[in-house]
């Protein structure tokens, strides 16, 4: 859901999402609340102990994993920012 939202965004900006590959652009994302985990739990899935749910579900890769996505060469920073976000 990140990633389409932030794609709209550049497009509704009239930037193309490519035309930043490589560019020293940084992303800053806020986060608050995963009903992820909780609604596997209820579901009685606890998702695994492997390496994709564990790095899938931290907030703190969001803005990386966007960075990545999109060749981004700037800061990367995620933060908890509560109800704000």
């Amino acid at each position: 859901m990140l990633l389409e939202v932030a794609w709209e965004a550049l497009e509704d900006a009239g930037i193309s999402p490519q035309s930043l590959s490589g560019s020293a652009t940084g992303v800053y994302i806020g986060l608050c609340k995963s009903d992820y985990g909780a609604m596997q739990r209820e579901l009685g899935d606890d998702g695994g102990h492997g390496m994709y749910p564990l790095a899938g579900g931290a907030f703190s890769m969001a803005s990386g994993r966007l960075s990545y996505f999109l060749g981004l060469q700037g800061p990367s920073m995620t933060i908890d920012t509560a109800c704000s976000s």
